[in-house]
């Protein structure tokens, strides 16, 4: 059922048009039992046949998506099994992961990879990328991500598209609105919050 599917999105990720449809008609279309996820953004680093990551299986073609093992944290479909298969929980990521690869990711995908596996369940790719990752820095780790910059590859809506959507925006992004009635409060609010975000939409 519907209800037992979630979307997990990032903020770095722009989306295709009829996107929610487009994505559960290709997880529903997965003829496998255990199929638990579907990543939705194709990426140059893992866009290829035989690709493999974390896990022994390769991307292999499956009907209308790829089998993977794995599933980036960008974007993903996922069913109810596997939140059930994590007992609806992580384990934590201990901090030495880092103290001599500065440039790893969270490693919140490699464990939930890793254990949806052992549990036998199904991960899946799109063939054509359903989201664009965009062009903003890493809060996390500029480092890793001037590295492997997660470049969106075919793109459903097309190139032109993709790089429309890819296009950097505000990192902070705020938006006020007030009534005529109170556009003397309404200045010292806007002056007050200009030098705290990087883009203030105001509606009068």
């Amino acid at each position: 059922a519907e209800d037992e599917l979630v979307l997990v999105l990032q903020d770095d990720v722009r989306l295709c048009r009829e996107f929610t449809g487009r994505a559960l008609e290709l997880f529903q279309g997965i003829d496998d039992p255990h199929r638990a996820t579907l990543h939705l953004h194709v990426a140059a680093e893992r866009a290829g046949f035989g690709t493999r990551c974390w896990t022994p299986v390769r991307a292999a073609p499956v009907g209308d998506v790829l089998r993977t093992g794995w599933v980036d944290m960008g974007a993903f479909l996922a069913h109810r099994r596997l939140f059930a298969a994590l007992r609806w929980r992580l384990d934590p990521v201990p901090s030495a992961r880092w103290a001599h690869q500065d440039a790893l990711g969270s490693g919140v995908g490699e464990q939930i990879s890793r254990r949806a596996y052992a549990a036998g369940l199904g991960m899946y790719q799109v063939r054509r990328s359903l989201v664009v990752h965009d062009d903003t820095p890493s809060q996390m780790n500029p480092t890793a991500r001037s590295r492997w910059p997660m470049r969106t590859v075919e793109f459903v809506d097309g190139d032109a598209e993709a790089t429309r959507l890819a296009a950097a925006r505000p990192s902070v992004l705020a938006s006020v609105a007030s009534i005529p009635s109170r556009t003397g409060w309404l200045r010292e609010v806007v002056q007050r919050l200009r030098p705290q975000v990087d883009r203030l939409l105001v509606y009068l």
